[in-house]
This record gives structure tokens, C-alpha cells and sequence, in this order.
């Protein structure tokens, strides 16, 4: 088995994929946490440099739901991954719920109507049968 290499946090690669991932308004602490799985690095990157996100002045809600993106949804197409960071950018997308709902949906058929994906906004569901069945 391959020796694990260790993480240097003074790699300039690193440096500046730190620096890119501020750059959108994530902590340090989020994007040195990023950094150390190369997979989700990877993802992120792609997710800003096509979508420009470091021009969007994103707030750090938004890059956090975008961070979630990168994490959750690098297996969906990039048209499907497009249309939710351009969601979380205008803020019609506002929780990890409702990115998981659009991750785990198709796109709508008008690429700007978004109320499919507001329905899937995750409520607290009591298992307690209703009063008026006990």
C-alpha cells in the first residue's frame, strides 16, 4: 500500500485553492477543511471557475450552500449543477434542503421557475398519529 501523502498547508497549490475558496466568501477554516480532500477541492474549483462565482459576491451562506453542492452533487450533469449555483447565487435556494431537493430532482421545465425546488424544503414531520385519529 502507497504512503498517504501528507497534507502541507505551505503547497502553493494549496495556498491558492485556499485563496480561490475565500475569494467566495468561505472561512478559512471551511476552505483549509475543503482543501484537505482532494476530490471535494477539485469539485469546488470546477463549480467556481465555470460559474465565475468569485465576481457574484457571494455571501458566506451562499458559498457554504455551494460548498454543499460541491460535496453533494459532483455526480450531476453540469447544466443540473449550473442551474442550482445560479439558484444559490440569486437566493432562490437558501438551504442545504432545498440544494438536496433540486440535486435529487430533474430540472424544471422553465429553467427560471424554481417552485418545484421550494416544495422540497425539509419540515420537521411528527411520527405522532393526529389528534383525530386516536
Amino acid at each position: 500500500m502507497a504512503p498517504k501523502s501528507k497534507f502541507d498547508p505551505n503547497d502553493p497549490a494549496i495556498v491558492a485553492a485556499i485563496e480561490l475558496f475565500k475569494s467566495i466568501n468561505l472561512s478559512q477554516t471551511k476552505a483549509l477543511e475543503t482543501v484537505r480532500n482532494p476530490k471535494t477541492t477539485a469539485a469546488l474549483q470546477e463549480l467556481i471557475d465555470r460559474n465565475s462565482l468569485t465576481s457574484k459576491g457571494l455571501d458566506e451562506k451562499q458559498s457554504n450552500l455551494i460548498l454543499h453542492l460541491a460535496l453533494q452533487g459532483s455526480k450531476q450533469d453540469q447544466e443540473k449543477q449550473d442551474f442550482i449555483v445560479a439558484a444559490i447565487a440569486d437566493g432562490r435556494l437558501k438551504t442545504n434542503d432545498q440544494v438536496n431537493g433540486a440535486l435529487l430532482n430533474s430540472l424544471p421545465v422553465a429553467a427560471d421557475d424554481l417552485t418545484l425546488y421550494n416544495t422540497f424544503s425539509c419540515h420537521k414531520v411528527s411520527r405522532q398519529q393526529p389528534t383525530a385519529y386516536r
